[in-house]
C-alpha cells in the first residue's frame, strides 16, 4: 500500500468557520449519506460533544454513528475518520474524536483532531476560546489513537516521555527524539521516520 500524504493545510481544521459544506458521510452500518452538512463541536465558545447535522433533514449524527466523512471544499477532497483515542498510552479512559487524516502508511497513521484553549473566567469576566491542532498516532496494528502532540496545562508527561513508550519497538527513533535530531514538535517527520526505519 502507497503512503497517503495530506498537504491540507492546517486551518481547515476549524471547523466553525465552514459553516455548511458538502460531505459524503459514511456510517459505522456501512449505509452511506451525501449532502450538505454542518461540523458543530462548539456551542457559545465552549466544547459541546461533535455532531454532525444534515442541513435538508435536521438529522443529527454522533460520532458513534460515523465511521468516516469525505469534505468537499472548492477543488479539495478532504478525508476524515472518526477515532478512539487516549491521551497517555496506560490511561484507562478513551473517547472519541473527528480526525482530519494526514498521514495514511503502512505501519503508522497520522490524525489532526480540532481541540480548544479556554483562558480567563476565574479573575475576569472574560473568556477567550482558541482553536488549536493537536496530533494523534495510531500503528496500523492498533485500534486506538494516541496525543503525541503538545499538552497544554500543568503536569501534563511531556512528548518525550510519551514517545518512549508509543515508539518502544524503535530504540533509534527514540533516541533521535531525546537527541533532537528530529524535534520532537515535528510529529509529521517522527511519524514517516517509524514508517520508513522501523517496520521492515
Amino acid at each position: 500500500m502507497k503512503t497517503f500524504f495530506l498537504t491540507i493545510t492546517l486551518s481547515l481544521l476549524t471547523f466553525n468557520i465552514f459553516g455548511q459544506t458538502k460531505m459524503k458521510i459514511t456510517l459505522s452500518n456501512g449505509e452511506v449519506k451525501r449532502g450538505i452538512y454542518k461540523i458543530k463541536d462548539n456551542t457559545l465558545g465552549w466544547a459541546t460533544k461533535t455532531k454532525i447535522i444534515s442541513k435538508q433533514s435536521k438529522k443529527k449524527y454522533d460520532l458513534k454513528e460515523i465511521k468516516s466523512l469525505m469534505m468537499y471544499i472548492e477543488n479539495d477532497s478532504i478525508p476524515f475518520e472518526v477515532i478512539k483515542v487516549k491521551k497517555y498510552a496506560d490511561s484507562k479512559e478513551t473517547s472519541l474524536k473527528l480526525g482530519q487524516v494526514g498521514l495514511k502508511a503502512n505501519s503508522i497513521e497520522l490524525f489532526y483532531v480540532s481541540e480548544y484553549l479556554y483562558q480567563g473566567g476565574a479573575v475576569s469576566n472574560t473568556t477567550t476560546v482558541s482553536s488549536y491542532a493537536n496530533i494523534y498516532l495510531r500503528k496500523k496494528n492498533q485500534a486506538i489513537a494516541f496525543n503525541m502532540g503538545y499538552i497544554y496545562g500543568a503536569a501534563q508527561r511531556g512528548i518525550k516521555k510519551r514517545a518512549r513508550v508509543f515508539f518502544s519497538d524503535c530504540p533509534v527513533l527514540i533516541e533521535k527524539i531525546e537527541n533532537n535530531e528530529i524535534p520532537k514538535m515535528e510529529t509529521m517527520q517522527i511519524a514517516l521516520f517509524y514508517e520508513n526505519n522501523c517496520t521492515k
